[in-house]
């Protein structure tokens, strides 16, 4: 039977192709499962965060909770190509500086979220590294001070491939909003990253027994 999934707003027309596409390959050839896929169906604004492993990694959450057009951070590297920045930009794509305070990602963040929609961040920056959230750039803590925004995480756990399965999970939604009591300011930025190391820790350890069982 066919998963539909009632979608609340218009995906752009580039945005429809790759769910489409998606849906063909991780029926067939490049298998996902979804696990908790029901968390992922959340009324708008929320934060999706994952862990990053691999370039597909955008298309599997992204298809993972496609109730929403998830509009992405990525990195600026990704636009100073000008088909891949008309692409991405079809897509709603976000550009940000790395190792900076980007202040103009960061308002236009803001407003994502602002305007009742769904923001994706992969808070590690750049793909893989060991262990999970271990070490992350801080732009999705301000980001979450700021807007107050809930979060939902997502854990990609292996890298996809070729009829090899790979497994997706959404944990529970979590707020900042004890923390953003305290004031807005690099002690308690620090403390939402401690948060969410805190989460990918036993998230990932809940999912490996998920996977045991």
């Amino acid at each position: 039977m066919k998963d539909s999934v009632s979608k609340p707003g218009r995906y752009s027309f580039l945005y429809a192709f790759v769910v489409f596409i998606a849906s063909l390959l991780f029926r067939t050839f490049m298998p996902v499962k979804f696990h908790h896929k029901e968390r992922a169906r959340m009324d708008a604004p929320f934060i999706l965060i994952a862990n990053h492993i691999s370039m597909i990694d955008p298309v599997i959450v992204g298809y993972g909770c496609r109730r929403h057009q998830i509009r992405f951070l990525g990195k600026d590297d990704l636009t100073k190509n000008p088909i891949l920045r008309f692409l991405f930009r079809s897509v709603h794509m976000i550009s940000v500086r790395r190792y900076n305070t980007d202040m103009k990602a960061l308002r236009a963040c803001l407003k994502v979220l602002r305007d009742d929609n769904v923001l994706g961040v992969f808070p590690e920056g750049t793909r893989y590294k060991e262990g999970v959230m271990e070490d992350m750039e801080g732009g999705v803590a301000m980001i979450a001070l700021q807007s107050g925004a809930p979060i939902l995480p997502a854990y990609i756990q292996d890298k996809p491939g070729w009829f090899k399965p790979t497994h997706c999970y959404f944990g529970e939604v979590f707020t900042v909003s004890d923390i953003k009591a305290k004031g807005i300011n690099k002690d308690t930025a620090e403390e939402v990253m401690e948060l969410i190391r805190g989460i990918y820790r036993d998230f990932v350890r809940e999912c490996a027994q998920t996977q045991r069982k």
